[in-house]
C-alpha cells in the first residue's frame, strides 16, 4: 500500500520514495508504484498532480486499489530510489479552488438545503451541480457569505474518523462511503467527506466569484472562479470594460445604459431603413403583372424578403423574392393570393437543393442554386 504523503502535508513540494512496481502497458506507457508519494491521484472531481520523478515527467496519476500509480514514458527499476518534485503552482491553484467550492457548497447547504450532486475543477473554471433550483438572489447571498468566510481566515482541517465515530458526526457527502472516511472541516462553516487537497486557512483562497448560473434538469448548475483564477477573470474583464469605456466615451458604470441607448437607436434606424426599402421596392414593381414575378434583391433580412414578397403578391399570381448570391445561396419567399404553393415549394427545394416550408399562401426557405436556374425552374413549373 502506498503511503499517501499528500494527506499528512498538502504543502509538500518534494519527497523521496522507492519503486515497488513498474509495468509496461499496451500503449507503451509505464505504470510505476512507489512505497510513498506526494502525487495526488485524480479523483473526487479533482485533477491529478503533475511533476517529475528523477526528472522524468509524470503524465498522469491514478489510484490502483490501495496504491497510487504514476504514468510516464520512461521505466523505473524496482528498488530504485526516486526524488519526486510536485508542480506546486498547479497543486496550490487546485487547493484554492477545492477549498472555495467546499465553503460555497457548505453555505448553500446550510441556508437552502441543497445537496452537491457533483463538481469538476477544470483548468478554466469550477462547475457545481445542485439537486434543487436556486434563485439568482439565493446564489448571490451564498457568494457574499462565502467571501466573508474566506476573508475571516478560518482554519481548515482534516481527520480520519472510524465509521463508528462518523455516525455521531453530521457531515456532507455526495456518495455512500464504504472505505476509509476522511472529513474536511472548515471552522464554523462545513464538514464534508472528501479525498482532495485543501489550503490550511480560508484566507489563502483569496476570493470566489460566480460567473454563470444555469438550470440543469430539476437542479442548478453554477460556474465559479476561485483564488488566482478569480483575480485573472476580474482583471481580463476589467481591461475589456476599460476598452469599451474608451470606445463609448462613457464611465464604466454607465456602459450598460449607453449600450441600451445604442440598441434603441439601431432598432429605430433599422425600422426606418426597412420602410425606405419597402417603398423603393413598391416603386420598382408597381408596373408588374401576370402569372409570375421573380425578383432578386441584395442584402435583405428574411423578414424583409417576406414583406416584399407579400407586397408583390398583390400584383401577380405567384410572387418570388430572393436575396443572396450564386456563391452563398438565396433566402426566398414564394407567395400567392390564389394558389396553394406547398407542392411547388416541395418541388423547388428538391430540384435546387433547398429547404423550407410554410402555409398554402406563403412559403419561405433557403436554396443553393444559381439565379438563372431559379428563374428557369419557376417559369417552367408555372407554365
Amino acid at each position: 500500500m502506498t503511503e499517501k504523503l499528500y494527506y499528512t502535508d498538502q504543502y509538500l513540494k518534494e519527497f523521496e520514495g522507492t519503486v515497488t512496481s513498474c509495468e509496461k502497458t499496451e500503449d507503451g506507457k509505464y505504470h510505476t508504484i512507489l512505497d510513498r508519494t506526494a502525487f495526488f491521484p485524480e479523483g473526487g472531481g479533482q485533477d491529478a498532480d503533475s511533476g517529475t520523478l528523477n526528472n522524468v515527467e509524470i503524465e498522469y496519476v491514478f489510484e490502483k486499489g490501495d496504491d497510487v500509480c504514476h504514468v510516464s514514458s520512461t521505466p523505473f527499476e524496482i528498488g530504485e530510489k526516486v526524488k519526486g518534485i510536485i508542480d506546486f503552482k498547479k497543486r496550490f491553484l487546485i487547493m484554492q479552488k477545492h477549498s472555495g467550492e467546499h465553503i460555497f457548497c457548505g453555505v448553500a447547504h446550510s441556508l437552502y438545503g441543497v445537496e452537491n450532486m457533483g463538481f469538476h475543477i477544470g483548468s478554466e473554471c469550477i462547475t457545481v451541480d445542485f439537486d434543487k433550483l436556486l434563485t439568482p438572489e439565493e446564489i448571490k447571498n451564498t457568494e457574499e457569505i462565502t467571501n466573508r468566510i474566506i476573508w475571516e481566515n478560518r482554519e481548515i482541517t482534516s481527520s480520519f474518523p472510524t465509521h463508528e465515530e462518523a455516525e455521531n458526526i453530521e457531515f456532507r457527502s455526495k456518495k455512500e462511503i464504504t472505505g476509509q472516511i476522511r472529513l474536511v472541516t472548515i471552522e464554523g462553516c462545513d464538514v464534508c467527506a472528501c479525498c482532495g487537497t485543501h489550503v490550511k486557512n480560508t484566507g489563502e483562497i483569496g476570493s470566489l466569484k460566480i460567473t454563470s448560473i444555469a438550470k440543469k434538469r430539476s437542479g442548478t448548475s453554477v460556474t465559479m472562479q476561485v483564488g488566482e483564477d478569480a483575480y485573472k477573470d476580474y482583471a481580463s474583464k476589467h481591461d475589456e470594460l476599460a476598452r469599451l469605456s474608451n470606445m463609448l466615451a462613457l464611465k464604466p458604470l454607465e456602459i450598460a445604459d449607453g449600450v441600451q441607448r445604442l440598441k434603441d437607436e439601431i432598432a429605430s434606424l433599422k425600422y426606418e431603413l426597412a420602410k425606405v426599402k419597402l417603398e423603393a421596392f413598391a416603386e420598382k414593381v408597381k408596373e408588374l403583372s401576370g402569372p409570375l414575378a421573380v425578383v432578386f434583391e441584395k442584402d435583405l433580412m428574411p423578414d424583409e424578403v417576406r414583406k416584399m414578397c407579400d407586397l408583390l403578391a398583390d400584383k401577380v399570381t405567384v410572387a418570388a423574392v430572393l436575396s443572396g448570391s450564386d456563391e452563398t445561396g438565396y433566402k426566398y419567399t414564394l407567395a400567392s393570393r390564389t394558389m396553394d404553393l406547398r407542392q411547388l415549394a416541395k418541388d423547388f427545394n428538391t430540384a435546387l437543393s433547398g429547404r423550407g416550408g410554410g402555409k398554402p399562401e406563403m412559403v419561405q426557405g433557403n436554396v443553393s442554386a444559381k439565379q438563372n436556374e431559379i428563374e428557369d425552374f419557376l417559369r417552367s413549373a408555372l407554365q
